[in-house]
């Protein structure tokens, strides 16, 4: 009997445990519905600050030519159907390659860095002066300093672990990521040669 008493007992705290655990799902759930829905929200009522997602248009102020902004791999967080970036997403090709990279190069850089000298064609929709024409000079590989600036710092992303795997570790093993802070509009990159590399398109309407 008393063995009974010890089994219902045990089935009664696994049910009050499952309940807990199914609470809880469900409480997360809401709150990503909830913060998905505050997200548009802020986009839809702030448009200088609309959130940069993958195609974000950027331009250099020293470059000659309009790139958009890469995510080879998503952090699972959209806007709409669109994925957010983050802070540390400011890889450039001359670091890892075309593939892997954020920013790649701005044409020919007014900066005149130590770099080979190309020439490129340009045509109203990929130039950054909106003017067509052949430029000639030197290839702009930018050297980004530090990470993006001026981030939203209210809103962050958890890394997925390719910028900052140790952050990521955190939030899958005791769910206390501290995450990235989101791009916005404001947001802007500064390059050793001088240049401003900054959006002029968020990339939502793509």
């Amino acid at each position: 009997m008393l063995g009974m008493d010890i089994l219902m007992a045990a089935d009664r705290l696994v049910g009050r445990l499952m309940t807990s655990i199914a609470g809880d799902k469900k409480a997360d759930a809401t709150k990503e519905a909830e913060e998905e829905k505050r997200l548009s929200a802020y986009a839809r009522n702030n448009k200088r600050d609309e959130y940069l997602v993958r195609g974000a248009v950027l331009v250099c102020n020293k470059g000659s030519h309009k790139r958009k902004l890469n995510l080879p791999k998503c952090h699972g967080i959209y806007v709409r159907e669109f994925p957010v970036l983050h802070e540390l997403e400011c890889l450039t090709e001359c670091q890892c390659g075309i593939d892997k990279c954020n920013i790649t190069h701005f044409g020919i850089c007014e900066a005149k860095p130590p770099t080979e000298i190309k020439t490129y064609i340009k045509t109203p929709l990929n130039s950054r002066d909106g003017v067509s024409g052949v430029i000639e000079g030197c290839k702009c590989e930018p050297i980004i300093i530090g990470t993006w600036q001026d981030c939203y710092e209210t809103t962050r992303i958890v890394d997925n672990g390719t910028k900052n795997p140790m952050d990521r570790k955190r939030e899958e093993k005791e769910g206390k990521g501290k995450g990235q802070s989101i791009l916005t509009m404001r947001s802007f990159l500064i390059c050793k040669y001088g240049g401003i590399i900054e959006p002029i398109d968020s990339g939502q309407k793509f």
